[in-house]
């Protein structure tokens, strides 16, 4: 059972922040202030969702519920490019309806890549370290806590049925704030989510050991959990008055308390509550829906009475996975070895051994790739010599017309595809460069923003034969602002030409193609007198005279790219 499916992006299914609206109606919206090309990494922590505080204050595409939890050093990693272009695009544009091709194609990746649901924040972490990313890239026009509420108010997870479509899900937004600042912590469960205490001194260096039912094990049920069916139940049992008295004790009287005292708090007494939780109202029901339901409660009463160093035991959200906290100790694997023991009387096994993470997210940018520009008139070997580097390259010619032999019938934006291919194909068929809209150029470019975000170790790409003109130039170097390190300038005799040309058309030693047809709209020169004269990037000459595999001279091209 899942909510209608939309497609990724849907600006009818994207809404802005109260915050950041009020904000802007202020006049004072963020600014974008990073105005280059950039590539950060951002590591999201595992979160463990130990009890919920009233799921009756949540559902699809409504956040809330609140609840306690905290983040394990335990990441998932989320690499996000950006290509800033140099246009002038309102920020709540930017955030709410632009395309971003190559991010968005990357958000997609990231959630594949994701694991089935286990309970720790898989599928928030993934959203999460994208909005991230693309607020660092942006110089960090918002505030974590802004990016919290942008996850809030647009969680998805994909739909079952069709995977290429989404739909709203459940979210608390523990991810978010275990990744803002790490510890345990309380959120409040209405919309406004506030975080009523976070505690981080008292929980450092402590050990968690993260297990789950053995899938292996002949006594363990195997089954699916239907996620919204429990969540459903859970937020009717949330809704009967001794439960709702019973878990607003909990959490107000006693987690809020101890939870703001920082070192003094009473870590027995938090224990003991989350204890409580998991066999009160909806928790309860999260519980016992589990197929190892039984098992598991088990589990979690016998490890709080057999591993006296144990202090904070519950399941993860809807599960399966079960955390117990333990105070730090001097013998780690004795420790571990007590954990996994008790679990294997109930077929519950270790998965992995973490730390309460104290810190939050982690951040780190890292280098775009390096562009060489290849540039020489026709048939001075350009693709020949770029191949037989062994570096990475992007062929412009072999890419479009590649682009122009794809059935784009069935892409969602068919119809702009095939008035760009329609547009190459005139241009290619004229031998001509230029286009009055710079399709050529922009469909060369996403294709290159791509190769960069899904392939971001490359280190050094050869554009070969891209940029053709000046105009292909400034979008390259002033709309798309790509590193650009030097430009390598391919000649060759007219002899040596004509006999390539001849053998890449199929033409006879005999006939000798007119060079000058093919040179009348050639712009290497041009495109080199700008690089060096305007723009300060190292014109590099080679010769390619030899005929052959060119060896000579992609050698030559290795050296220029390792000297630059």
């Amino acid at each position: 059972m899942q909510c209608d499916p939309f497609r990724p992006g849907d600006p009818d299914h994207i809404t802005v922040p109260a915050s950041i609206t009020r904000r802007g109606e202020a006049g004072k919206c963020s600014q974008v202030s990073a105005r280059r090309s950039s590539c950060f990494v951002v590591r999201i922590p595992a979160r463990i969702g130990l009890s919920v505080k009233n799921m009756a204050t949540f559902g699809p595409g409504k956040a809330g519920g609140g609840g306690i939890g905290f983040p394990v050093s335990v990441y998932s990693s989320t690499r996000v490019t950006t290509f800033f272009r140099e246009t002038n695009i309102d920020l709540r544009d930017v955030v709410c309806r632009d395309k971003r091709g190559p991010v968005i194609q990357h958000h997609v990746g990231v959630f594949h890549a994701f694991p089935a649901h286990c309970g720790l924040g898989s599928t928030s972490g993934a959203a999460l370290g994208t909005l991230h990313g693309m607020n660092y890239c942006l110089g960090e026009p918002f505030t974590r806590e802004e990016v919290r509420q942008m996850l809030a108010v647009n969680y998805v997870e994909e739909h079952h049925g069709n995977p290429e479509l989404v739909s709203y899900g459940y979210e608390t937004t523990m991810t978010a704030v275990g990744a803002n600042g790490g510890g345990f912590f309380v959120i409040q469960e209405d919309s406004d989510m506030e975080v009523l205490a976070r505690n981080c001194q008292a929980f450092k260096d402590f050990p968690v050991f993260i297990l789950s039912p053995d899938p292996d094990s002949a006594s363990n049920n195997t089954g699916h959990v239907d996620e919204v069916s429990v969540l459903t139940e859970g937020a009717e049992t949330d809704t009967v008055t001794d439960e709702a008295v019973k878990k607003s004790h909990l959490f107000m009287d006693v987690l809020v308390p101890q939870l703001s005292r920082g070192p003094d708090c009473d870590i027995a007494a938090v224990g003991a509550a989350v204890s409580a939780l998991q066999l009160s109202g909806g928790k309860r029901v999260e519980v016992m829906r589990q197929p190892n339901g039984p098992r598991i409660v088990g589990f979690m009463d016998a490890v709080r009475v057999g591993v006296e160093e144990a202090v904070v035991v519950g399941m993860s959200s809807v599960g399966p996975a079960i955390a117990v906290v333990c105070k730090p100790s001097p013998d780690l694997p004795r420790l571990c070895d007590k954990v996994v023991g008790v679990g294997k009387a109930f077929g519950i096994k270790l998965d992995f051994q973490s730390t309460v993470n104290t810190t939050g997210l982690v951040y780190t940018e890292q280098p775009l790739p390096k562009y060489v520009v290849v540039i020489g008139k026709p048939g001075v070997g350009k693709s020949t010599i770029c191949a037989g580097s062994d570096m990475p390259h992007l062929a412009a010619g072999g890419y479009l017309r590649g682009f122009l032999a794809k059935n784009h019938d069935s892409h969602p934006q068919a119809a702009l595809l095939q008035s760009r291919a329609a547009i190459i194909r005139d241009i290619m068929s004229k031998g001509e460069v230029m286009d009055r809209d710079n399709v050529t150029a922009t469909v060369l470019l996403e294709e290159l923003c791509r190769l960069a975000a899904t392939k971001p170790d490359s280190g050094t790409w050869l554009l070969d034969g891209f940029p053709r003109s000046d105009v292909q130039l400034r979008t390259l170097l002033d709309e798309y602002r790509l590193p650009v390190h030097c430009v390598v300038r391919v000649s060759a005799s007219d002899e040596a030409r004509r006999r390539r040309c001849a053998a890449r058309t199929g033409r006879g030693s005999g006939v000798e193609p007119e060079l000058g047809g093919r040179d009348m709209y050639d712009m290497t020169d041009s495109i080199a007198g700008s690089t060096a004269a305007h723009r300060g990037i190292r014109v590099v000459d080679i010769e390619n005279n030899a005929d052959g595999d060119s060896a000579g001279a992609a050698e030559a091209l290795l050296r220029v790219v390792m000297q630059h």
